[in-house]
C-alpha cells in the first residue's frame, strides 16, 4: 500500500518523538529507583548501627552494674565468707526491681574458673562448672579483667558484663550481669519500623555446645546459619535465602562493612540489611539484619511511572496533531494545490492564475509553475 506524502513525513517524526518519551520515562524510573536504593540503603545501614549501638548501651549498662557491685565491701565480704543467704538479701531486692522495670534476666556470683556460687536470679541452682563454655567467666577469672560482650554458650546468645572480685587483695571471684537481645532489636524495630534479626554460624553453636534442645527451636537458613533472635522469624527466615547469605559471606569476607540488597516475598518488596557480629572476644560469630519493607514507596514510583507514560501520550497525541496541522497548511496542502494546477495546465487549462499567499519555497515553485502556464500559454496564442 502506497502511502501519501502527508503520512510519510509525519511518520518517522512521531517515531522520533515516542523513542524519546519511552527514554525520557525508562530514564526517570531507573533515577527514582536509584535515589530509592540509596535511601534504603542509608537507611539499613543507620538501622544496623542502632542495634549495634542499643547492643553495647546495654552491655555497658550491665558492666557499670558489676563494677558497682564488685567494688561494695558487703559483697566482698559475703563472697569471700561464702556467705550465700547474705548475697541473696543484700541483691534479692534489688534484682527484683531490675527485673521488673528494666527486665534484666540474671544475676550471679561465680568461683574461678567459672563455678557457680550464688544466682541471684535463681537462688536453688549452683555449683555447677561452666568452664567448657562459658569463655567470658573463664576470662575474667583467669586473666582478672572486666569482660563484657556478646557471647555464645549452652544457654544461646547473650549479652554478658562481667567483672572480677577481690577481698583484701586477693581474686575471689567474679560478678556477672547477663541479658539477652531482644529488647535491642525491638527498640529499632520501634525506630526505624523494620523487622531486625542475629544469626550465628552452626559451627560457632556446635563449638558453644548449645543444647540441642534450645537449637532446634531456633531457625536454620540453609546450611550454614541459626537465626537465634528476631523481631519476625518467619519472615525473616523467608526473606534470607541461603544465596542472600552466601553472597553476604563472599562480600563481607573482611568480616567488616556492610551488605545490602532488594529482595521481595509474594507481592511485597524488601531491602535487606547485614553486618557482621561479633563476640566478646572479637570474633565474627554471625550477622544483624534488618528488613525493611519498600513496596508502597516502590508503588509510587510505579504510579508515577504510568502517569508520566500517559502524561507522555498526551503530549505525543497533542505534538503529533500540531506537527500535522502545521505541515498540512504549510507543504501538504499548498503542493497538493500545486499538483491539481500542475495538472491543469497539462490539460490545457491556463487562464487562471496561480495566488502566492507565502514567501517560501512553496512560493517560489508557485511562481515558477505560474511562468510555466504564462509560457504555456504564450506558445498556444
Amino acid at each position: 500500500m502506497q502511502m501519501n506524502l502527508q503520512t510519510r513525513t509525519i511518520i518517522p517524526v512521531i517515531t522520533i518523538l515516542v523513542v524519546i518519551m519511552i527514554g525520557l520515562a525508562v530514564y526517570n524510573y531507573e533515577a527514582q529507583v536509584s535515589v530509592l536504593e540509596d535511601n534504603a540503603e542509608a537507611t539499613l545501614k543507620s538501622a544496623l548501627n542502632t542495634a549495634q549501638q542499643s547492643l553495647d548501651s546495654n552491655l555497658n549498662a550491665y558492666q557499670q552494674l558489676a563494677i558497682i557491685v564488685a567494688a561494695s565491701p558487703t559483697a566482698e565480704a559475703a563472697f569471700a565468707k561464702g556467705d550465700r543467704a547474705g548475697l541473696l538479701r543484700e541483691y534479692g531486692p534489688a534484682y527484683k526491681l531490675l527485673k521488673e522495670r528494666f527486665g534484666l534476666p540474671s544475676i550471679k556470683f561465680d568461683y574461678p574458673p567459672a563455678t557457680n556460687f550464688v544466682r541471684i536470679h535463681q537462688p536453688g541452682t549452683y555449683g555447677d562448672d561452666q568452664s567448657e563454655f562459658r569463655y567470658t567467666l573463664v576470662t575474667a577469672n583467669k586473666k582478672f579483667i572486666s569482660v563484657r560482650g556478646i557471647e555464645v554458650g549452652r544457654v544461646g546468645i547473650a549479652l554478658r558484663g562481667v567483672e572480677p572480685v577481690s577481698f583484701k587483695g586477693k581474686h575471689i571471684g567474679s560478678i556477672e550481669f547477663g541479658g539477652d537481645l531482644g529488647p535491642a532489636l525491638e527498640s529499632t524495630r520501634a525506630i526505624f519500623n523494620a523487622e531486625v534479626g542475629v544469626l550465628i554460624g552452626k559451627k560457632t553453636a556446635d563449638m558453644a555446645k548449645i543444647f540441642d534442645e534450645l537449637k532446634g527451636k531456633m531457625n536454620a537458613i540453609g546450611e550454614t546459619y541459626l537465626l537465634t533472635n528476631a523481631t519476625n522469624p518467619e519472615l525473616i527466615q523467608k526473606l534470607l535465602t541461603p544465596g542472600i547469605l552466601a553472597e553476604a559471606d563472599r562480600r563481607l569476607k573482611d568480616e567488616t562493612g556492610y551488605f545490602v540488597t532488594r529482595t521481595n516475598y509474594g507481592d511485597q518488596d524488601y531491602f535487606v540489611g547485614l553486618r557482621p557480629l561479633k563476640d566478646f572476644s572479637g570474633a565474627t560469630i554471625g550477622y544483624l539484619t534488618v528488613l525493611m519493607n519498600q513496596t508502597a514507596v516502590v508503588s509510587k514510583i510505579r504510579l508515577t511511572l504510568f502517569i508520566n507514560m500517559l502524561i507522555y501520550a498526551a503530549l505525543l497525541i497533542l505534538i503529533s496533531v500540531a506537527i500535522n496541522f502545521s505541515l498540512k497548511k504549510t507543504v501538504i496542502g499548498p503542493v497538493v494545490n500545486l499538483t491539481k494546477v500542475a495538472d491543469d495546465i497539462s490539460m490545457g487549462k491556463l487562464s487562471e492564475k496561480i495566488e502566492v499567499s507565502s514567501n517560501d519555497e512553496i512560493a517560489t515553485l508557485a511562481k515558477s509553475i505560474d511562468r510555466l502556464r504564462l509560457s504555456v500559454k504564450k506558445l498556444l496564442e
